[in-house]
């Protein structure tokens, strides 16, 4: 991503790809300051930085979180978490071919998974670390019910736990689906012997298909109740949020996208991206046809099973079948249906594995009939052929993949710019920010601990109506806010309500930019550098204060500067040094306005002054000049080179700010200027963490922060002191969530609400009270969870020696 909100740290870089991503704002600043909270022993259930705090349970036990939080450093530990992705993903397709095939078509079919359309696309997102345990529990199921040895179950077991702690339900549903179809075609094949129209005749076939469809089904079930402990306190959340927008789902496919199998879009899309290459669909028609000649019972049915796979599911994703239908699906109505297109590209990679393999096993006794080729390099021709193959499948989704993803230096990952780093280590405990789409999507400043109310986040409809009161038009979707500047209401009063100490916007929010530039009359190339020296004379008129000044500069025939550029502008009459900036040679190019920033804005008084530019360290070759303009003999804005005065002025631009809002100026504001383009506003009346009201009245603006003490020792422990002697509400800035107990003297009291949003405890008078999380649903989980454990303790034991006895007998 690239934001100007990090401009004074990180150069400007091509952009991967266009589409916003949820990871910046949302998953990332969740996953980094929750590992700091649990590697620091300071809480792990709540998340106190997104929309007043929120609970977290999908996080703690998600497995590419747990290796997120193994490792110190937080970029090397998210370039793990995405090798972590690919190797799951591939060696599960791997594990899933490897029980019918040979090693060469499984790597081939766990390759194809791995980097699959849907795979690249949604890379760093929870749908990739849920997807990528649907084959491990398609081949753990598989295994069972090919050899009815019982010492699989505990491994569906671990791999449906896997697949339902991935993160993302409405994937981990389209893995059960699949799961289910498959025990379904599976034991209803065993039922009827294969001979659908004798019927059942055996009543013994009658009950091997109700054991081998329920004790799967009981491995699940297991699972289900193992993950306890994150899924309860999550439906707990989820059940005071407002889900109605989300009914009526669709996908963003349809009958015409058929062909984005093998091909795909300029530039694509994560919601439309479905490839895996031509010779994957090639491969896939040749495994559906060796149904028919293979001599494997078992193998002829799991091609059969994942040709109906593929077929039902791409039906249901190009919205082929009535829409109707398809959302009286459950989970397909209120999510979008187009994600389940991960499901047909695995079943097209074990087909074309399957068409692989039918090759390898039959190719060398067709060339050995017709080709006259010895029968020793046969075999070694085609293998080479086929790797051959494989390697140009690889390029041709790995080149996909890069259109999504990229590897990025590690100091591009959440820089610390001196705005932030001026925040982070001034704010209080429970004071938050508003941070304007200059850092994104508003959530992104949670990785570094700082909290935002309009982060990423499910929000109840109250919380939606006081965050609009505040910002107009502050949600792009229900979940996500993208914060214009300038419709941040900087005068109302929910800023104190809501203990909002700072605002970090770009300049443009209250500074008008005005562009003054010397007139061009003709163009003409200054004697370039090295070798001369220019000092440009100009005159200003009014006083100003200066954002930056750019040169139009030409650096032909050459594509950039043969090094730096330093600008030093001062008093014209040899006085002082006003400023000092230098560009980057990357930041200039042929025939391009290039611009000095300078640290701070310059306040200059109407005059005259000098502007000298020289080159640093300069090494050669290469020269550097910049275009100039005629100027009449009256003009005070002049080149002087090599000390004489020229008929000439250099082109250059002088970027003045002006302020723009009123308000800005008023007794509430304190302006911090720290770097070019980003702007602190300081909420001076946010002086606490908390505050005091006499009542609940939600239009009273009469809140006292005075003689309150707030200590947070960690995120789920709020310790209040309160020294007045007024019997009111202390009302705490965050989210108003029932997990919250109040206690006084140890004994639990019972809290309001303010504003319907923010926890508001009573008081008699000087009291110390501890806030505390203690949410009944994560004790319900964890007890759920832990009988789990045990029951799926007895049943691996059980299933083990039935397992054991079968091998013996």
């Amino acid at each position: 991503m690239s934001s100007p909100g990090w401009s004074a740290v990180q150069k400007v870089h091509k952009l991967v790809h266009w589409e916003s991503t949820d990871i910046i704002d949302s998953q990332l600043p969740t996953w980094i300051s929750l590992k700091a909270q649990i590697r620091e022993g300071k809480g792990a259930l709540w998340w106190p930085y997104g929309t007043g705090g929120q609970p977290v349970s999908l996080e703690l036990f998600n497995p590419t979180f747990l290796v997120f939080l193994t490792v110190k450093d937080n970029a090397i530990a998210y370039y793990l978490v995405g090798l972590v992705k690919l190797v799951v993903a591939g060696f599960g397709g791997y594990f899933l071919l490897r029980i019918f095939l040979r090693w060469l078509p499984s790597v081939w079919g766990g390759m194809v998974f791995m980097l699959c359309g849907f795979n690249a696309a949604w890379f760093y997102w929870d749908q990739v670390a849920t997807a990528m345990w649907i084959p491990w529990l398609l081949g753990a199921t598989v295994r069972y019910l090919k050899t009815e040895n019982a010492k699989w179950l505990p491994a569906i077991t671990l791999a449906s736990l896997l697949l339902i702690l991935g993160g993302f339900p409405a994937v981990a549903g389209f893995g059960f689906y699949s799961f289910g179809l498959l025990l379904l075609f599976w034991n209803i094949h065993d039922l009827y012997g294969g001979n659908w129209r004798e019927g059942i005749k055996n009543k013994c076939n009658l009950k091997l298909f109700f054991k081998k469809t329920a004790l799967p089904l009981l491995a699940v079930c297991i699972a289900f109740l193992m993950s306890s402990v994150t899924l309860v306190p999550f439906i707990d959340f989820m059940s005071g949020v407002n889900l109605g927008y989300r009914a009526g789902a669709g996908t963003h496919f349809s009958i015409r996208d058929l062909p984005l199998f093998f091909s795909y879009e300029n530039p694509s899309e994560i919601e439309r991206t479905a490839y895996v290459g031509i010779l994957v669909i090639v491969f896939a028609l040749v495994g559906f046809f060796s149904a028919f000649r293979t001599q494997d019972e078992k193998l002829r049915r799991f091609i059969y099973f994942n040709i109906l796979l593929a077929a039902i599911t791409i039906l249901i994703t190009f919205g082929i079948l009535p829409h109707r239908f398809i959302r009286s699906i459950p989970i397909f109505n209120t999510n979008d249906w187009g994600r389940l297109i991960v499901v047909p590209l695995l079943g097209l990679a074990v087909l074309s594995s399957i068409g692989i393999d039918y090759c390898l096993a039959n190719l060398p006794g067709f060339f050995g009939r017709h080709v006259k080729i010895p029968p020793s390099n046969v075999h070694g021709i085609i293998v080479l052929l086929m790797v051959l193959m494989a390697l140009v499948q690889f390029h041709s989704q790995k080149k996909l993949f890069n259109s999504f993803n990229a590897v990025v230096p590690s100091s591009w990952f959440f820089p610390f710019t001196p705005s932030i780093k001026y925040v982070k280590g001034n704010l209080k405990p429970l004071q938050s920010v508003i941070a304007d789409k200059s850092f994104n999507m508003s959530g992104t400043l949670g990785a570094y601990g700082i909290a935002q109310w309009y982060a990423h986040a499910f929000r109840t409809d109250k919380e939606k109506k006081i965050l609009g009161r505040l910002v107009y038009d502050p949600f792009p979707s229900p979940t996500s806010a993208q914060i214009d500047g300038g419709n941040i209401l900087f005068d109302s009063s929910l800023m104190d309500k809501l203990v909002i100490k700072y605002l970090l916007v770009h300049k443009d929010v209250i500074e008008e930019k005005t562009v003054l530039e010397v007139p061009a009359i003709s163009q003409t190339p200054a004697p370039p550098l090295p070798g001369n020296s220019w000092n440009q004379h100009i005159h200003t008129s009014n006083d100003m204060r200066i954002g930056y000044i750019g040169f139009l500069f030409s650096t032909y025939p050459e594509v950039r500067s043969p090094a730096n550029v330093r600008l030093i502008l001062s008093r014209d009459d040899g006085g002082s040094v006003l400023a000092k900036s230098d560009l980057d040679r990357d930041e200039i190019a042929e025939n391009k306005w290039a611009y000095f920033r300078f640290p701070q804005s310059v306040f200059i008084k109407k005059g005259d002054y000098s502007l000298a530019l020289s080159l640093v360290d300069y090494a050669g070759p290469g020269k550097l000049t910049v275009w100039a303009t005629k100027i009449d003999d009256t003009s005070r804005n002049h080149l002087d080179i090599n000390g004489n005065k020229s008929d000439v002025s250099l082109k250059w631009r002088i970027v003045e700010f002006k302020e723009r809002d009123p308000a800005m100026s008023s007794k509430r504001w304190n302006r911090i200027d720290l770097e070019p383009d980003i702007l602190i506003l300081e909420n001076k009346q946010v002086t606490n963490s908390a505050y005091f009201v006499k009542d609940l009245i939600a239009s009273n603006k009469q809140i006292d922060f005075s003689g309150l003490t707030i200590q947070q020792s960690s995120s789920d422990v709020i310790e209040i002191d309160y020294s007045g002697g007024d019997a009111g509400w202390i009302v705490l800035p965050m989210h108003l969530h029932p997990g919250w107990k109040a206690y006084l003297q140890d004994r639990e009291i019972p809290y309001g609400a303010y504003l319907d949003i923010l926890p508001a405890i009573p008081v008699q008078g000087a009291s110390k009270i501890l806030f505390r999380y203690e949410p009944a649903s994560f004790k319900i989980g964890a007890v759920l969870s832990f009988t789990g454990i045990i029951i799926f303790s007895i049943f691996s034991i059980l299933s083990n020696k039935n397992g054991a006895r079968r091998k013996t007998t």
